[in-house]
C-alpha cells in the first residue's frame, strides 16, 4: 500500500503530463462526439477556477517564505492535505472531469433493443421504461433518441448507448486511477488504457522508472526474495525520484522488520487480529466502560468460545 501511495504522489507532481497523455490517445472516432463548451460555460468554468488558482499561488508563495504547511493551512483556510497536494504538484492541479451516472443509464440496453425493433417514438419509449421503474421525466429519453437520430452512421440498427465520448475516452485520468493502471499487468489493461500508459511513460521517463522500482519491491514482498532487498534499496535511494527515495528511506528505517518479513513465514497477523477484536469490543461500549469491564468481556469471550 505504501509503495502504491508513493507512486500516486509521484503522479500528482506530473498532473499536467497525465492530461497531455490522455488527450494524445483520444481516438479520432471520438473527436466528433466530444462535447464543446459554449462561451458562457467556458466563462463559468474560469470563474470557478480563479479562486482555486489564487489559493494555489498563495500556498506556493507562503511555502517559499518558509511558512510551515500547518500555518499555511490556517492562513489560507484549506485542509493541510490540500496544502500538501499543492506543494507536491509541479504546477497548478486542475480539477478533473468526473463522469456522472445518469438515471437513464440502466435502461439504455432496453431502449437500444426497442429502437432496433423499430420503436423510435421517445414518448412511447419513456412510458415503457417508466413501467419498469424509471422515475424521471421523458427529457433524458428524448436526448438519447435525438442523439441516435442525429448520428449519421446510425441507420436505426446500431444506436450509440451514450451521447458523448465513451468512458474509456475521457480526456483526463486522475493520479489515483493512473496509479492502478501502472500497478496492473499490461495484459489486464484495455487498448485505450495501455496506449495511455505507454504515452505517459514516453512523456515522462521518471514515471516509468518509479513504476519499475516500486513494482520490483512488490515482487520482493510477494515472492519473499530477501536477497534482493539491499540492491533494491541502493538503487531506489540513488534514483533521484523524491517519492521513491522517501519510500526507500522508510523501508531502511524498518529494515529489520521488512527483512524478517521477506525471509520468514511467520507474521504478526494473529496479533493484529486480536488487537482489532479488542478494539471492536471497546467500541461496542461507546467508550463509557473502563478497563475492568473490557477485560472481563475479552476473557469471557475467550472462555466461552467453542
Amino acid at each position: 500500500m505504501n509503495a502504491g501511495e508513493a507512486l500516486e504522489r509521484c503522479l500528482s507532481r506530473h498532473q499536467d503530463l497525465l492530461s497531455q497523455a490522455a488527450h494524445a490517445i483520444v481516438s479520432a472516432d471520438a473527436a466528433p462526439h466530444t462535447t464543446k463548451r459554449t462561451p458562457a460555460e467556458a466563462r463559468r468554468k474560469q470563474e470557478r477556477r480563479a479562486p482555486r488558482r489564487e489559493q494555489y499561488e498563495r500556498v506556493v508563495a507562503l511555502h517559499q517564505q518558509g511558512v510551515s504547511s500547518v500555518q499555511i493551512a490556517k492562513q489560507v483556510g484549506l485542509a493541510r492535505g490540500t496544502v500538501l497536494t499543492y506543494l507536491r504538484a509541479a504546477c497548478f492541479p486542475e480539477m478533473l472531469p468526473r463522469p456522472r451516472p445518469r438515471q437513464i443509464d440502466p435502461y439504455l440496453p432496453y431502449l437500444q433493443e426497442r429502437w432496433n425493433a423499430g420503436e423510435h417514438n421517445a414518448r412511447a419509449l419513456w412510458r415503457e421504461i417508466r413501467a419498469q421503474g424509471y422515475g424521471a421525466g421523458d427529457e433524458q429519453v428524448r436526448r438519447v433518441v435525438n442523439a441516435w437520430r442525429a448520428d449519421p452512421h446510425n441507420h436505426g440498427n446500431q444506436p450509440s448507448t451514450v451521447a458523448g465520448p465513451a468512458k474509456e475516452e475521457l480526456l483526463t485520468y486522475s493520479a489515483h486511477k493512473t496509479r492502478w493502471f501502472l500497478w496492473k499487468p499490461t495484459a489486464d489493461l484495455t487498448d485505450v488504457q495501455a496506449k495511455y500508459i505507454a504515452t505517459l511513460k514516453d512523456l515522462c521517463p521518471q514515471i516509468a522508472d518509479a513504476q519499475e522500482l516500486l513494482l520490483r519491491f512488490r515482487t520482493l514482498v510477494t515472492e519473499r526474495d530477501g536477497e534482493q532487498l539491499d540492491p533494491w534499496l541502493d538503487q531506489s535511494e540513488r534514483s533521484g525520484i523524491s517519492e521513491v527515495m522517501g519510500f526507500a528511506q522508510g523501508v531502511r528505517r524498518d529494515y529489520a522488520a521488512v527483512s524478517a518479513a521477506l525471509r520468514y513465514a511467520w507474521s504478526q497477523g494473529p496479533v493484529e487480529g486480536h488487537v482489532n477484536r479488542i478494539k471492536t469490543i471497546k467500541r461496542q461500549m461507546y467508550g463509557r466502560a473502563g478497563f475492568t469491564l473490557l477485560r472481563r468481556r475479552v476473557l469471557n469471550q475467550q472462555t466461552s468460545a467453542p
